[in-house]
């Protein structure tokens, strides 16, 4: 029959040893969940810098960046007329002057002719300039939409250095377990194997006694 020593000695034992583990399980399973999470976190800031990536190499695909040349060439020669207009606007009034009196036909054909020609040539010229200075300015904006580009990867990059840190003390901290806890456990362990020692001690000093006492018995005489 199992001494009340041994069996509360072994339920301390085995209660022990299960509250040590359950305790180191649930401290793994929070640092493994930290962990996906932070992955998951890196994840996402990659998909960012992925989608800002893409967005710049889409501008520089032919078709895209042929229109987009065009594009500012148009903008060019308009403004470049917008200008050469204000000019045109002053030449007209020089041209025209302040004629008192009546004026010949000659002078009045002279004077439309001399304003058609300014007006021909200041659409030329502002043909000519805004198709100059487009490829110019369009590699300034290339160079603008780089460094725009390179500045939201940086920043990207600073959210998602920022935020590793962060997580890396959350898995530290996940994985923490409660020192009262596994000294709890430790000393239930250790007096339940106290215990089972008593017991077993205690039952086989019993059987030794009952032992000697039973041989004593046959070699008693009455």
């Amino acid at each position: 029959m199992c001494s009340p020593t041994l069996a509360i000695g072994a339920a301390l034992a085995m209660g022990g040893t299960a509250l040590k583990a359950n305790a180191i399980s649930h401290a793994g399973r929070r640092q493994f969940q930290a962990d996906q999470a932070a992955q998951q976190h890196q994840s996402q800031f990659q998909s960012q810098v992925n989608s800002v990536v893409n967005s710049e190499v889409n501008q520089y695909r032919p078709q895209q960046r042929i229109a987009a040349q065009q594009n500012r060439t148009s903008q060019e020669v308009a403004r470049m007329q917008g200008i050469l207009a204000s000019a045109k606007a002053a030449g007209q009034e020089r041209i025209g002057g302040n004629v008192n009196g009546a004026v010949s036909n000659a002078y009045t054909t002279l004077k439309a002719k001399a304003l058609a020609d300014q007006g021909s040539r200041a659409t030329q010229l502002a043909m000519l300039l805004g198709k100059v200075r487009s490829p110019n300015l369009f590699r300034a904006d290339e160079a603008v939409i780089r460094a725009n580009t390179q500045q939201k990867i940086n920043t990207i990059g600073n959210f998602a250095h920022g935020t590793a840190g962060a997580d890396a003390i959350g898995i530290n901290g996940a994985g923490y377990i409660n020192p009262f806890v596994t000294g709890a456990a430790d000393l239930m362990t250790a007096i339940g194997s106290a215990g089972i020692t008593s017991g077993i001690s205690g039952g086989t000093g019993a059987k030794v006694r009952a032992g000697n006492s039973a041989g004593n018995s046959l070699f008693r005489f009455t």
